[in-house]
This record gives C-alpha cells, structure tokens and sequence, in this order.
C-alpha cells in the first residue's frame, strides 16, 4: 500500500513539472508572437509618420500632402535584380609562337576560315569538325599520355617533322593539318572520327 501511494505521488509531481513546462512554453511563445507584432505594429507607424510629412508639388506648384495627393495611389515598384549570367570561360590568352594572341573562339574560327580560303580548301566544315572533336578548339591542348598537342592534337612521335612550337601554333597547326587533309592523309585524325565522322 506504501510503495502504491508513493507511486502516485511520483506521477503526480511529474505531470505537474510537465504542466509548467508546457504552461511556460506556451508563455513564451505567445510573449514572442506579440513582440513581433509589436514591431510590426511600430513600423507601420513610423512608415505612415514619415508618409504624413511628405508633400508632393503639384503641376501648379500647390504643394499637397504625400497621402491627399493623387500619387498615393500609385503603386512603386522597385527595379529588378539583373539575373545571374553563366559566365563564359575563357580560351586560353597564350601568345602564340606566331606572334599572335588568341583570345576568342571565333579568333580561332577566323583563323581556321581564312587559312583555308588561302589554301582553296573547300570543305571548312570538316576542318571545324575534326578541331571541336579533337581538342574543343583550345590552341594550347596537350594530351600528356599519347604526346599529341595543340588545336589539331598533332603526334609528335608519329609527325616528326611538326615542331612541338608548330604544334602549339594555332596557325602553324591548321596551315600543316590542310596540307594532310588535301594530300589525302586524313587518316591521321582516325581515332576521333568517331566524333566527326565523314570524309573529305
């Protein structure tokens, strides 16, 4: 009989803590509500206070309160923040052996058509092509394990007469890759022709 009466007492003063806990919980809760609400409250104030002492001057320079003014009623809206632009990474600006210095992907294209003009190559689409599969139309490409460099990821192992400066020059490159495709060596470029595909 002890040990139940004691039982009881134990749960009574325990869900009398739990009472007060939930009691000032609630307390602080609503006290933070109000807190809110109050500073709510104050700057609604305070946006009004400063309204009330605007004056708008009016076309025949009468000057009229900001609230009895017609402007009033005018909805305000703020300028939009500019959307968030992907910025373009940048080719590589190593000056080239040629003395030339290729920024842009269509300096690069630029000197490819021209090239190709000159050397009455009719085909630039393919040249194009075989440039965007081989090395994404970076100049300065090098492709470490197999030795190939350059737009044209030229083999210096397999062309022993092509410099690795020649290689690297964009112009020097495209002016020794035209010379190939035209003498039928496009072959040379076989192991992206997965990528470009076609023929002359």
């Amino acid at each position: 009989m002890t040990r139940k009466n004691g039982n009881s007492a134990f749960l009574k003063i325990f869900l009398g803590e739990i009472a007060l806990i939930v009691f000032f919980a609630s307390l602080c809760a609503g006290m933070y509500v109000e807190s809110r609400k109050d500073k709510a409250d104050k700057s609604q104030v305070e946006a009004e206070n400063i309204m009330s002492n605007l004056y708008v001057k009016m076309p025949d320079g009468e000057q009229v309160p900001w609230d009895k003014s017609p402007y009033s009623r005018v909805v305000i809206r703020l300028p939009e923040k500019p959307k968030a632009t992907t910025k373009v990474k940048k080719l590589a600006t190593t000056k080239q052996p040629s003395g030339k210095t290729l920024v842009r992907l269509s300096d690069i294209e630029q000197l490819v058509l021209q090239l190709a003009e000159e050397a009455e190559f009719k085909n630039v689409y393919l040249l194009k092509r075989i440039i965007r599969c081989e090395s994404s139309w970076r100049p300065d490409a090098i492709n470490w394990s197999s030795r190939d460099y350059g737009l044209w990821q030229i083999n210096l192992r397999h062309n022993p007469e092509v410099t690795k400066e020649c290689a690297l020059d964009a112009d020097c490159a495209t002016k020794w890759a035209i010379e190939q495709i035209q003498s039928g060596n496009v072959w040379k470029w076989n192991a992206s022709r997965y990528c470009w595909g076609g023929s002359i």
